[in-house]
């Protein structure tokens, strides 16, 4: 061959050689997916050569797959049956598998996780029983109990272990791989695997109060109660326009769900702080929210409407929600308040004698009313009275009045 040839030819074959890293296993140089037995107890030394070998070492096996860099030189002084696994060279294209094995352990046959994480319905799962002998067959995965469960799929590596496809709940159980040598069966330790069932909708949620009224100063705690079948899901506060909200989390595990509640809490508001709190809760399967609203005030108040009511023996025309009471200003109205409140200008109802006359008054008070009553000037006319409470600290208050005309007092505290 002509020398300029053999020279082209040889710079062809080296620029290659160095494009993909290379290994040597105690300084022999091994192709990549080598499969190598050592003794327990022995000494060995990786290397990694080559474009792409800067990330160094990386490993399937339990005693070195957490350390965070093993370097271009893995040394090893002394091996252990847990050093099994599968190292790769720098950008994983180069890899070899060791297996460790130690003859005076038969329990050392497999090698296992300490645990396994909990599992939901539906993932995949690898379980990681790794050979540490060569020489053993027939690997299989089953119940500690014996057979597999109906349905499971499973797909055996001796490298890699046992990848169970679908997970259901019905595959929750204590597993172990076995494999034969010799026409002795071998076991490794038991696992147990947990399953849950899948998120298939949001956490629930809830605040007990939605609406809230505060004076300028004082306190406000809002609490979000969420519920959810596992800790995986989050709980947060947010605020129309404030941010860095101060909250606290208490949580309980109960009757098969995880309870978390969230409080807001505001040590003295002020008008700003008026607005929506929206709490949120995420899971795997959605949102879900809450919201309360806030209206700050700069003073206490207390305010009575009069109401229309539809009723046919009344002979004026109804007219529209009227203010009676407003205790919450310095307004001037008429003589006839009752116990240093402001009254409006009565209003009139005329209605046929005999007949019944039904009044709707509204109130609206902040701190809510302590106590509140009719006082009707005849005690001898049995007048029926009924209240009911709304949204926003609001009262509405329903007389109904037989016989004759009645004027009627709303005494308020």
């Amino acid at each position: 061959m002509p020398p300029l040839l053999q020279y082209v030819l040889f710079f062809t074959v080296s620029t290659i050689a160095q494009e993909t890293p290379s290994m040597t296993l105690n300084s022999k140089f091994r192709p990549t997916g080598s499969e190598v037995e050592l003794a327990a107890g022995s000494a060995f030394t990786l290397r990694c050569y080559g474009n792409g070998s800067s990330a160094g070492w990386s490993t399937s096996a339990f005693l070195l797959r957490f350390q965070n860099t093993l370097g271009k030189k893995l040394e090893v002084s002394r091996s252990d049956p847990r050093h099994t696994g599968t190292y790769h060279c720098g950008d994983r294209s180069t890899w070899i598998h060791l297996y460790i094995k130690d003859s005076a352990d038969p329990s050392s046959v497999f090698v296992v996780p300490k645990r396994i994480p909990t599992l939901e319905e539906g993932q995949d799962f690898l379980f990681e029983c790794l050979v540490t002998d060569l020489s053993v067959s027939k690997l299989a995965l089953r119940r500690e109990a014996g057979g597999l469960p109906p349905g499971m799929t499973v797909t055996l590596d001796p490298q890699r272990g046992a990848l169970i496809r679908n997970v259901s709940l019905a595959f929750a159980g204590t597993y172990v791989c076995s494999a034969q040598k010799d026409g002795k069966e071998f076991t490794s330790k038991p696992l147990l695997l947990l399953v849950v069932a899948r998120l298939r909708r949001p956490p629930d949620i809830s605040i007990g109060q939605v609406f809230f009224i505060r004076v300028v100063g004082e306190s406000l705690e809002i609490t979000c109660r969420t519920t959810n079948p596992n800790h995986s899901f989050n709980v947060t506060w947010t605020h129309t326009h404030l941010q860095g909200l101060n909250v606290t989390v208490r949580q309980q595990y109960k009757d098969n769900q995880l309870h978390k509640n969230i409080t807001v809490t505001l040590p003295s508001v002020q008008m700003w702080h008026s607005g929506q709190f929206i709490c949120i809760a995420t899971n795997q399967a959605g949102i879900a929210t809450a919201t309360a609203r806030l209206t700050v005030v700069d003073a206490p108040y207390l305010r009575v409407y009069r109401q229309p009511v539809q009723q046919a023996n009344v002979s004026t025309v109804q007219m529209t929600k009227k203010l009676v009471v407003d205790a919450s200003t310095n307004r001037t109205f008429s003589s006839g308040g009752a116990n240093g409140s402001a009254v409006a200008e009565a209003s009139v109802v005329e209605v046929w004698e005999g007949r019944d006359v039904i009044l709707s008054f509204l109130t609206e008070a902040y701190p809510p009313l302590r106590h509140h009553q009719w006082d009707t000037p005849w005690l001898r006319n049995a007048s029926h009275q009924e209240s009911s409470f709304s949204q926003q600290d609001s009262t509405v208050d329903l007389v109904s009045i037989p016989t004759r005309t009645q004027h009627l007092l709303l005494q308020q505290c």
